[in-house]
């Protein structure tokens, strides 16, 4: 079994050694593997980081830049902590399938970046659901707007809708309220907040019935 340590250390001096040579610049990848496998997802993040800046012409990069993604996505947290290791995993995999869209990384890429995009829109409706609870629909609305915006497709949109629609409803926002409303009943009308969605417009619809003529 070879060590981590002293195969990096090997590796290490190839790069000191010949730093022009071929072998240098796998080196620098076999180092940044070595990390890696060792779970070590800062340090390898950081080699291969290294790498994409010091040699941005190589062939290597797309490889480089979803090793570098995928450092860390293997740091993402549960949904309610902190997300920036999404943000930023999700960052080198955009720019994986923008600098290198033919490569066959970028498939790879894209498929998680579409998990971070879940995992961000996980995480904001969790702290809408924390809003909600405390009755701070401003802050709860702002949330699911912000999934429907930025993560769409993402796998969170129906929930978002619901979301939203009842936040307007809340804040006596009615045509906002039917609009997020209406769209999640003609579009998810089998998801579970359906049925809720169409008691809140008959309710709307009521309010609107009773209002006294000059106030529609």
């Amino acid at each position: 079994v070879v060590d981590t340590e002293e195969a990096i250390a090997t590796f290490q001096q190839i790069v000191d050694n010949f730093p022009e040579s071929d072998y240098a610049l796998q080196a620098q990848l076999q180092i940044a593997k070595a990390y890696f496998d060792e779970g070590k997802y800062e340090e390898a993040e950081g080699r291969y980081k290294e790498f994409i800046e010091t040699h941005p012409t190589h062939a290597t990069v797309p490889q480089a830049m979803y090793q570098a993604g995928l450092c860390k996505f293997k740091e993402i947290p549960i949904r309610e902590r902190d997300q920036t290791k999404t943000k930023e995993a999700a960052g080198y995999f955009e720019l994986l399938i923008n600098k290198f869209p033919a490569s066959p990384y970028a498939e790879q890429a894209q498929a998680r970046l579409d998990e971070c995009k879940g995992k961000l829109a996980a995480h904001d409706y969790a702290v809408a659901e924390f809003y909600l609870e405390r009755e701070d629909y401003r802050a709860a609305l702002n949330r699911c707007s912000t999934i429907l915006a930025n993560y769409p497709g993402a796998g969170w949109d129906a929930r978002a809708l619901y979301c939203v629609g009842l936040t307007h409803f809340y804040l006596d926002e009615p045509e906002q309220a039917r609009e997020a409303l209406e769209q999640l009943v003609e579009e998810y009308p089998s998801d579970t907040n359906a049925g809720s969605a169409k008691g809140l417009l008959a309710k709307l619809q009521t309010s609107e019935d009773q209002a006294p003529a000059g106030e529609n």
